[in-house]
């Protein structure tokens, strides 16, 4: 899994969180294109062309800003030493 470095950009830790995902439809009337996103109080799936863009936009600049898998093992191995000497 690719991690993003630090620190991450703001709308990792505000508008996307963990367990938002996107649900893709064809985008038809039929089949329209939503996000699924969980919150402690309930969920949303917003379907708003411009909001499903909103997410997409966000979720493409993640997949972007992603560590490839050497550096994730890296990042993942500096925090596991931080977290042990603590």
């Amino acid at each position: 899994m690719p991690l993003l470095g630090r620190p991450a950009p703001w709308h990792v830790d505000r508008s996307v969180r963990p367990s938002t995902v996107p649900v893709s439809g064809d985008g038809t009337a039929a089949e329209p294109s939503t996000v699924y996103a969980d919150g402690c109080t309930g969920s949303l799936y917003p379907g708003k062309p411009e909001d499903v863009a909103r997410y997409d936009a966000a979720f493409t600049d993640i997949r972007k800003r992603s560590l490839d898998e050497d550096a994730s093992r890296c990042l993942i191995s500096e925090v596991a030493e931080d977290y042990v000497q603590r």
